[in-house]
């Protein structure tokens, strides 16, 4: 993912994995399913995805909302939709483009006020099958013409995440891109930060005429 995923934004709901185990951010059985979760076979995809990609939306519940806005700590989550297109590459690899569309609660760092806004969230993500065991180990790479195919898994590019039983958590995938968009400090439009009074003096903001007036008077 070109980014950190749900679970590295969000370690407490991490169960740490068996050794000699691959990690994936969206579907790896050795995590706890994030509150939204919506898996995708990819034997279900069909040959025509190659050139026109797959069409696939989901939808949280009121449930899932709830559950999910107590894991991202915001006051509340109204609505969260997501629509993927789903292309098949060569060698196995797949890319998942679309957007995750929420409206939510959060509070104003200035006023500490809630207020609702609308999230909409541009997803772009690889996936790849594992290679059998004995065969093109530490690496995936696609087959084809374009260099821009090629993906490794020893650190040289950006790799693509693993598919896990033949499944991909879109629902999760959703999870992780609507997190990475929300602003770490939200601030209620129109709010204005105001100082209380005596807060430039007890910061330590002292005039250059209080510095003068105190150095004549000695001090």
């Amino acid at each position: 993912m070109k980014d950190k995923s749900y679970r590295q934004s969000h370690p407490e709901r991490a169960v740490r994995p068996a050794a000699g185990s691959s990690s994936s951010p969206s579907s790896h059985p050795e995590f706890q399913k994030p509150p939204f979760s919506r898996p995708f076979r990819i034997s279900e995809l069909p040959e025509q995805s190659r050139e026109l990609g797959f069409s696939v939306e989901i939808k949280a519940s009121n449930e899932e909302c709830e559950a999910l806005a107590e894991d991202f700590g915001l006051p509340g989550i109204d609505r969260l939709d997501a629509a993927f297109q789903i292309f098949r590459l060569n060698g196995g690899c797949f890319r998942i483009t679309g957007f995750a569309d929420a409206d939510v609660r959060e509070i104003c760092v200035m006023s500490l006020e809630p207020f609702d806004s609308r999230i909409k969230a541009p997803i772009d993500v690889d996936f790849a099958e594992l290679p059998k065991s004995g065969t093109n180990k530490g690496r995936v790479t696609q087959t084809g013409s374009d260099p821009g195919l090629v993906m490794r898994l020893d650190g040289e590019q950006e790799p693509p995440e693993p598919i896990i039983d033949g499944k991909i958590d879109l629902g999760a995938i959703a999870c992780e891109f609507l997190a990475l968009n929300l602003d770490p400090y939200p601030k209620k439009p129109g709010a204005v930060f105001e100082p209380l009074a005596g807060t430039a003096e007890e910061a330590g903001e002292i005039s250059p005429f209080e510095v003068l007036k105190k150095l004549k008077d000695g001090q």
